[in-house]
């Protein structure tokens, strides 16, 4: 779908198969089934994508644009703030990752 560095243009959910969160140095952070979101700390925050994501297998993926992203969290800020804890949560796990790692 996508690779660290890279510029977030879509959040993503797995309908059916499962993805793989890679951290920068192609280490596994996560493996997500369907129900499970992807793709939102670039939208966010703004920023680059901080990590790679990648089929394992055959996929079924919904995209939601960024623009529509967006206008979704400008609605309903309850929303956008469940994000912003799920995305603190994900940069915090993944900084734990690194450290427990070595």
């Amino acid at each position: 779908m996508f690779r660290a560095g890279e510029i977030g243009d879509c959040l993503y959910m797995v309908h059916s198969g499962s993805v793989d969160i890679l951290d920068s140095d192609e280490g596994h952070l996560a493996a997500l089934g369907p129900g499970s979101v992807f793709g939102e700390i670039a939208l966010i925050s703004d920023t680059p994508r901080t990590a790679t994501a990648r089929s394992k297998s055959y996929s079924d993926l919904y995209a939601l644009p960024k623009s529509d992203f967006l206008r979704i969290v400008d609605a309903y800020p309850d929303f956008k703030k469940h994000l912003e804890e799920i995305m603190n949560q994900r940069r915090g796990g993944s900084t734990q990752s690194r450290a427990d790692a070595m």
